[in-house]
C-alpha cells in the first residue's frame, strides 16, 4: 500500500509519517513549487519522504509560492 496525500497539518502529516515509520511509501502531493515546501514545519518530514524512497509531487513550476487559493477561468 502506497500513501499518498498533501503534506498539510493534520491527518495527512501523521499518514506520511505512520508510512515512513512502519517502513511504507508514501507520496506528497503539493500545491505549490518542489522549492516551497509548505508547510515550513514539514520540511524535514518531505527530506524524510525523499530519502526513505517516497515522492514529492507538484503539477507546479518549481518555484511557484503556496497561495490560498488558484484562479481559474
Amino acid at each position: 500500500m502506497i500513501i499518498t496525500s498533501g503534506l498539510a497539518i493534520g491527518i495527512a502529516s501523521i499518514c506520511h509519517q505512520s508510512a515512513l515509520n512502519l517502513t511504507g511509501k508514501t507520496i506528497a502531493v503539493l500545491g505549490s513549487g518542489l522549492e516551497n515546501i509548505y508547510h515550513r514545519r514539514h520540511c524535514d518530514l518531505a527530506r524524510r519522504i525523499r530519502e526513505e524512497g517516497g515522492s514529492i509531487v507538484s503539477e507546479f513550476l518549481i518555484t511557484t509560492l503556496p497561495l490560498p487559493h488558484i484562479l481559474q477561468e
